[in-house]
């Protein structure tokens, strides 16, 4: 009942913003489309058209060049916004770590599960007082594009910054000669300011930046980071002796090597060298270019621009502070818009959308439902809406016994609409596949459904999670128990690990019953103390991660293989590997801080085990070490009236850099902790900043 009145008490306290009135139109905003991009802005009409006619010809030219590139996601839309000053920008520009607008940045590339947005301004000596903003905004929107295609064909989180920067900056001078060939390649302005002998960035600096750390940078740390990312992406690019050079050098950044010896190793040059010789390559008065003949003839013209209502202005402004998370903004200008133009289905659909970001879900479905009926097809609209309709069926537990036959009907239409118009949007099929198994219709059909979601999303545990009740209520418990049991100790969700468990037990309980030993069944040992159960209000981001670190380490003990009656268990690191002349091998380690030297009788007697993230894999063999890698030694201690004797060494379990081995009696002190997320949830991605 509280539910209830609240609900109606935010709905009112909405609609008495919506009668606020709006003080003044958004003067000269319009809306261009092109054949893949859809521009808005205030910028002036010579420059705005300008701008969507070169980034086509940029996108066919690279079509052209690179047709195994990925150009698209079906579903998402690409939006170009172009203010028309520095102050009609500053509102929209990112914020930094401290809160603060970061005026360095003059453009900036933001991804989202229905639309992307470019957005930049036009600069000037007089409209642009910060001096980032170019007067012709082009090479920063190629810029910002090159962005999404790098994330969209090799991924965001695979991409370290320099190399995104690099590519961005590089694709950034692109430009046609006599509408016959496009040229790749030139030099950047203020190339000699920004990258000299004073400037430039270490190796250690250069590739061991993050995004963070590269928000948090001065203007001039930034200039020269861009202007050292383009000289390297240009080194490498225009030899193949260097491209060569390149894949050596970031698979041993990869492997975690220091960027000295990775430079050493990849170039057999010490990192001063290696310096020296980059500023001197792109010093050369010939500096490589790339030319491409153009196969196809360019389009010379684009349409002319549309104005654009207040109502349609307020709405891609609000949904762009939406993708950019900034909840207030988003509030402020969707109101706006939905005060000149209720019937709006972007604007209606946007609110919902920011309505069951806040929880929701009951408000939300009446924008969305307006938002369909007045026309509305996007995919993400359907989704919202089936999802508000779902959730609104949920108990307190986020479970639903059933839908009514005309309910599941409609949601199963609106989620296959979803999956047609958006096929990579994971999370409509995930949808799609529960509704299945609600309504216990084509399990098949859900299981499939599951497993491409998986495929698309690896790292999200919700999707493995329904996979697995999907095969219980298939009776296949063998399978069920198996995808269950790896979430049971590794999901990062506490409610997923918690479900997981009951998934176990519900399998091991059938195996009881018919007097079977579960297969592959890991000894586990729970903790005999009750959940501690949090709100995420009361708790810090330190407090959360500490939380995360001792699940981690807490289920890396539990799956560690136990030693056996006599053994031992230390924590260390194996300094090298000796074999005898009699067969035996000898193991130099550090154990629990001090050097021990350990007998073992052979490799093969040796139990291995690997407990570390990914796929890696370790060869133990004469001369080998792994001074890096911590590592559990299990051993037989000697007996102690021979203490000449060494401990005989009988298992190795690799573990991660922070692992630490807990005794039995801490294990059963350990609490499992759930943190409720009483907060409001957002689903942003991050945005790609872009400073000149």
């Amino acid at each position: 009942m509280f539910e209830k009145v609240r609900s109606a008490l935010i709905f009112l306290s909405l609609l008495a913003t919506l009668c606020v009135p709006v003080k003044a139109a958004v003067e000269g905003w319009k809306t261009l489309q092109t054949e893949h991009f859809v521009f808005h802005g205030d910028a002036p009409e010579a420059q705005f058209r300008e701008s969507a006619r070169r980034l086509e010809e940029f996108r066919s030219v690279l079509v052209q060049v690179y047709p195994k590139l990925r150009f698209n996601v079906p579903g998402v839309s690409t939006h170009v916004v172009i203010f028309k000053d520095a102050a009609s920008f500053r509102p929209f520009r990112p914020l930094r770590p401290d809160g603060a607008v970061d005026d360095v940045v003059a453009g900036f590339f933001q991804a989202g599960d229905d639309a992307n947005y470019v957005v930049t301004a036009v600069g000037g000596p007089n409209g642009d007082p910060s001096g980032t903003l170019k007067t012709d905004p082009t090479g920063t929107v190629f810029h910002e594009y090159a962005h999404f295609l790098v994330h969209v064909n090799f991924g965001r989180e695979d991409v370290p910054p320099w190399i995104d920067e690099g590519l961005a900056e590089y694709f950034e001078t692109f430009r046609i000669t006599a509408e016959k060939t496009a040229v790749l390649g030139t030099r950047p302005n203020g190339l000699s300011i920004a990258l000299n002998p004073k400037t430039i960035v270490p190796p250690d600096t250069m590739f061991g930046t993050d995004d963070a750390g590269l928000r948090e940078g001065t203007r001039g740390s930034r200039s020269s980071f861009y202007a050292q990312s383009w000289a390297l992406v240009h080194y490498f690019m225009h030899s193949r002796p260097e491209r060569d050079r390149f894949e050596t050098l970031t698979s041993l950044l990869t492997d975690e090597n220091s960027a000295q010896a990775a430079v050493a190793k990849a170039f057999g040059t010490e990192p001063a060298a290696f310096s020296k010789a980059l500023l001197a390559y792109v010093d050369q008065p010939g500096l490589p270019k790339t030319e491409f003949p153009l196969a196809n003839k360019l389009s010379a013209s684009v349409p002319a621009s549309s104005p654009a209502s207040d109502g349609e202005a307020y709405a891609r402004m609000g949904d762009l502070f939406l993708h950019l998370d900034r909840r207030d903004e988003a509030a402020t200008y969707l109101r706006k818009a939905l005060a000149a133009s209720p019937d709006s289905a972007a604007a209606n659909g946007s609110m919902g959308a920011f309505l069951i970001r806040g929880g929701n879900f009951v408000e939300a479905r009446k924008f969305l439902e307006r938002a369909t009926a007045v026309g509305g097809t996007d995919h993400f609209v359907a989704f919202n809406l089936a999802w508000a309709v779902i959730r609104g069926a949920m108990n307190s537990r986020h479970e639903v016994e059933d839908f009514p036959p005309d309910v599941a009907a409609r949601l199963c239409a609106l989620l296959q609409r979803s999956v047609e118009a958006a096929p990579d949007f994971a999370e409509s099929r995930r949808l799609l596949a529960f509704v299945k198994l609600v309504e216990h219709e084509d399990l098949a059909g859900a299981e499939l459904l599951a497993k491409k979601a998986i495929e698309l999303e690896p790292e999200d545990g919700e999707h493995r999670l329904l996979l697995a009740q999907i095969l219980m209520r298939q009776e296949r418990v063998q399978d069920a128990r198996s995808t269950a049991q790896k979430l049971a100790f590794l999901a990062a969700d506490a409610r997923i690990r918690v479900e997981a468990a009951e998934i176990v037990k519900a399998a091991d309980e059938y195996y009881a019953a018919r007097n079977q030993p579960p297969p592959d069944k890991i000894l586990t040992v729970f903790s005999q103390q009750p959940p501690l159960i949090l709100k995420r209000s009361a708790v810090s981001d330190s407090e959360i991660a500490q939380f995360e670190d001792d699940r981690i380490v807490n289920n890396l003990n539990r799956i560690l293989p136990k030693p056996r009656a006599g053994e031992r268990q230390a924590v260390g690191y194996i300094n090298g590997v000796r074999c005898r002349y009699d067969g035996r091998v000898e193991v130099t380690a550090t154990a629990d801080g001090q050097p021990s030297v350990f007998g073992a009788r052979d490799f093969s007697s040796l139990r291995m085990s690997v407990l570390t993230d990914g796929e890696s894999t370790f060869n133990i063999g004469c001369g080998v070490k792994f001074g890096k890698q911590l590592t559990v030694l299990t051993y037989r201690p000697p007996d102690i009236s021979k203490p000449l004797e060494r401990p005989e060494l009988v298992g190795i379990a690799f573990v991660p850099p922070n692992f630490k081995l807990k005794t039995p009696e801490e294990m059963a002190k350990a609490r499992l902790v759930i943190v409720e997320d009483d907060t409001i949830s957002t689903r942003g991605r991050r945005s790609q900043h872009r400073q000149q």
